[in-house]
């Protein structure tokens, strides 16, 4: 390789190969990717392109490979729509096929019940049903039938008057009749009735502005919270769906045992709050958090906060937190409307705090499910709760400021921030963290308090003959009347 005085040096990005050089200097390529300069002289690298068959083989494969890349990206961008038309079909009838199958095995060989199976598929269909209609149809159908009834009440305020008088008797006569026949072999029942009465004067007595209270709110919260009552509490149908539910969180629950097992070992149980509840919240987190991935709970939360405020009249965020603390903790429902807090009112915040306190978190639930607490209770004292903190918080702070976030429109949401299922699963375990850490301290703090309270009690209750005077003995004597007044002493 001969030294060429003043020429720069051309080192190729292409690995070196032990060949001589061609004749001549034209034949090069001209791909460089450093330059050298030294002072005295400068040595010429370079490489030739057509340095061997293998790489001009090579070269032509990979561009085939780039080519039919691609065609194909190109013909699925064309044409995605139909591709994803013949999936779903397929998809469908690969299920309806599975589906008579299953029906027929069922029915013949007796291998098990398949109501559960009808029941999925009926639900399922009748939801795909309802999106379907409502997709297609759903500004003909609001023309149609919709318009003209809202039309038909604004245009006629005498109309209007006449159907919210006709209603609100209705619901007042059914209220007396189902407390009436509930009451009629238990009358000392009637005290939890007087003891509501006592809590609203109490509230108002306390309101922040007890002149400029809203009571449509107030006395439609507690109305749909005695609706949720007697649908769920004294309707067979209702009792038995929340039943079910019940039963299948619990079951759902269960499968949290196998990935404690795997992490603590097989006696695991040995430790029960430690090792057995609290992977539950774990879990559950992650569910909750895949559930928001694609998109069930924010409709579920969606349609409940709805109804809660065509009833109430509630604004859109503070009824939409509401609903989300159902399912969810105080502090992750807030997170449904974080980025319209800055806007909300003081009754709206007031109103996002209580629904949070009055409601006990996913996380929690599925705690309490596995002390053996009945779930059916539990799901049924969070939906019941919901709208009652509505009309608790518009009674302790009504509103008296103009809202921002009066409907859905203001209620922008924002979009995912996980890629993809497995993702939002993590994501939701990792959140788990600080609510697993959080419990576990505070029932260490707060257990070694209370004893510590107790023995400063037992130790000044011992002078006067009382050494067992503690903190729950001294809050048993003081919340009787509260106790009295929910009934629970009957």
């Amino acid at each position: 390789m001969s030294a060429v005085k003043g020429t720069p040096i051309l080192i190729s990005a292409v690995p070196l190969v032990d060949t001589d050089l061609p004749p001549r200097y034209e034949d090069y390529v001209e791909k460089t990717s450093l330059t050298l300069n030294f002072d005295n002289e400068t040595i010429m690298t370079a490489v030739d392109s057509d340095q061997s068959d293998d790489s001009d083989g090579s070269s032509a494969l990979f561009a085939s490979f780039i080519k039919v890349h691609d065609n194909v990206t190109q013909f699925y961008t064309t044409n995605y729509k139909p591709i994803w038309k013949i999936l779903y079909v397929s998809l469908f009838i690969g299920y309806l096929a599975y589906f008579i199958a299953a029906m027929v095995k069922c029915s013949v060989d007796k291998v098990r019940d398949p109501t559960p199976l009808l029941v999925l598929t009926i639900v399922v269909l009748a939801l795909f049903v309802i999106w379907f209609i409502r997709k297609r149809f759903e500004e003909e159908l609001y023309k149609t039938f919709i318009q003209p009834v809202i039309d038909c009440f604004t245009s006629k305020q005498k109309l209007q008057m006449f159907v919210k008088i006709l209603f609100m008797i209705t619901v007042i006569i059914g209220m007396i009749t189902l407390v009436v026949t509930s009451v009629w072999n238990r009358p000392q029942n009637l005290i939890s009735l007087a003891g509501m009465a006592v809590f609203l004067i109490i509230l108002l007595i306390f309101s922040a502005h007890p002149t400029k209270v809203n009571w449509r709110p107030v006395l439609g919260g507690f109305t749909l919270q005695f609706f949720f009552a007697a649908v769920i509490l004294k309707w067979s149908v209702g009792f038995q769906i929340f039943e079910f539910l019940g039963k299948q969180v619990q079951t759902f629950l269960m499968f949290t045992d196998k990935g404690t097992e795997f992490v603590f070992g097989q006696k695991y149980t040995e430790h029960l709050f430690a090792m057995k509840i609290l992977p539950v919240v774990v879990f559950f987190s992650c569910a909750i958090s895949v559930l928001y991935y694609v998109g069930a709970m924010q409709i579920v939360i969606g349609k409940i906060a709805w109804i809660m405020r065509v009833t109430l009249g509630t604004t859109a965020a503070e009824s939409l937190c509401a609903a989300g603390n159902i399912f969810v903790g105080q502090t992750e429902a807030p997170i449904l409307i974080g980025p319209f807090l800055g806007l909300m009112t003081k009754s709206e915040l007031n109103a996002v705090m209580t629904g949070g306190f009055a409601t006990i978190a996913g996380g929690v639930l599925a705690a309490y499910i596995s002390f053996g607490v009945p779930a059916e209770h539990l799901l049924c004292a969070s939906v019941m709760n919901a709208p009652c903190a509505l009309a608790v918080s518009k009674l302790l702070y009504p509103e008296t400021e103009e809202s921002k976030l009066k409907t859905t429109a203001d209620l922008q949401q924002e979009e995912k921030r996980e890629r993809n299922i497995l993702e939002a699963a993590a994501a939701g375990a990792s959140a788990s963290i600080k609510l697993v850490a959080n419990i576990a301290a505070n029932l260490i703090a707060f257990i070694a308090m209370l004893e510590f309270v107790n023995a400063v009690l037992s130790w000044f209750g011992s002078f006067v003959g009382v050494p067992t005077l503690s903190f729950q003995i001294i809050c048993s004597y003081v919340l009787m009347p509260l106790a009295y007044y929910i009934c629970l002493m009957c």
